[in-house]
């Protein structure tokens, strides 16, 4: 049974996905930040190299968004969002021939995508 308050479908969909795409997020992030700043790098002073820190920037709140929203509208939003946010970033690094933060923010696609078709019950039948 549960207490009053306690939500009986918290914890019935373990967010892995939103979890993975926080830490690849920020780890290519960093990445490209550093591409930004070091000299011969081929992309220093860019806004190219910005605009894709910035993304990675956005693809890390909405991974935190994803993790701590129920299932719903505004879930199936970011979840969109989501999806939009990592594969032009992904393109964005790879004309940036980024390709370390490129190969983090694939695995950043295949987090989204366990997100989304992993299956969150809504409901919880008690006997």
């Amino acid at each position: 049974m549960s207490y009053a308050g306690s939500n009986p479908n918290r914890g019935a969909h373990t967010r892995t996905g939103a979890l993975i795409l926080i830490i690849v997020s920020i780890l290519a992030g960093a990445l490209t930040l550093w591409r930004y700043f070091t000299p011969l790098s081929g992309v220093e002073g860019t806004s190219g190299a910005l605009l894709a820190t910035f993304g990675c920037a956005m693809l890390v709140l909405a991974g935190g968004l994803l993790h701590r929203l129920e299932p719903g509208g505004a879930r199936a939003l970011f979840l969109i969002l989501s999806w939009v946010g990592s594969i032009l970033t992904l393109i964005a690094l790879l004309f940036l021939h980024g390709w370390w933060a490129a190969g983090l923010l694939g695995v950043g696609v295949v987090a989204v995508a366990v997100e989304t078709f992993n299956p969150v019950r809504t409901r919880r039948a008690y006997a």
